[in-house]
């Protein structure tokens, strides 16, 4: 098995996951986000634990002793089973503001496997990773993410999992206006002396989807460029 995880993050991306993930930095952890994901090419190895293969999820996270954001939050039950001292954190916000933040960043349409560029940037394994958790979290295939209603349903019902699963002594319910107080009382850290993390990704994703459409704007610009070059030759 891999070090034992000491906080597991049992909230939805677009939660204060960013948020939470600077704090328990600040407290001493080394979480595992979603980034840490994509920089180390783990795609395949949740691929495997989402088969039931507890050797592979123990390899995603090997080195770290804290996670937060998807994928891992759709693992809690696996993940509390296999570290039974760690603590839960389930960081949460409402259902309805979550809804609308996921369609605006991380389940944006340009961002989406289902989009050529995810593939193209990210690969096959990308693409079915991120089916996988979603599916996970939906509980089957996925509603339409246009569904604001089917979106908080999951929400809610992923969040009624978590505490109908996991005992109250080793369960924190945050959110990240919260601050520091809560969190380190169940962590059982000293509170920081600087303000708790306020991680606004939601502007970053903007700027990347702006990137994105600037790159879709120049690549068909050069397509059409070369075909009327080609065409030219052709005459």
């Amino acid at each position: 098995m891999t070090e034992e995880l000491k906080v597991i993050g049992a909230g939805c991306g677009r939660t204060g996951t960013s948020s939470l993930r600077e704090a328990l930095k600040t407290l001493g952890y080394n979480p595992y986000h979603m980034e840490e994901c994509v920089k180390n090419d783990h795609f395949g190895f949740w691929l495997r634990a989402g088969r039931g293969d507890g050797a592979a999820l123990d390899a995603a996270l090997r080195g770290y002793d804290a996670t937060t954001d998807f994928p891992a939050a759709t693992f809690v039950d696996e993940l509390a089973h296999r570290h039974p001292g760690a603590k839960v954190v389930l960081s949460t916000r409402d259902a309805g503001d979550w809804a609308r933040s996921v369609r605006a960043t991380i389940w944006h349409p340009q961002f989406l496997e289902k989009h050529w560029l995810f593939r193209l940037l990210l690969g096959r394994r990308a693409q079915d990773m991120c089916r996988m958790y979603r599916e996970r979290f939906f509980g089957g295939a996925e509603p339409s993410l246009d569904d604001v209603d089917a979106l908080q349903r999951a929400f809610r019902a992923h969040e009624a999992c978590v505490r109908r699963t996991v005992p109250a002594d080793r369960l924190l319910v945050h959110r990240a206006t919260d601050g520091w107080a809560p969190l380190c009382a169940f962590l059982g850290k000293p509170i920081p002396d600087a303000p708790y993390p306020r991680v606004n990704d939601a502007a970053s994703f903007r700027r990347h989807i702006h990137l994105v459409q600037a790159f879709l704007v120049v690549f068909y610009g050069g397509l059409a460029v070369a075909g009327g070059y080609v065409v030219r030759l052709w005459g």
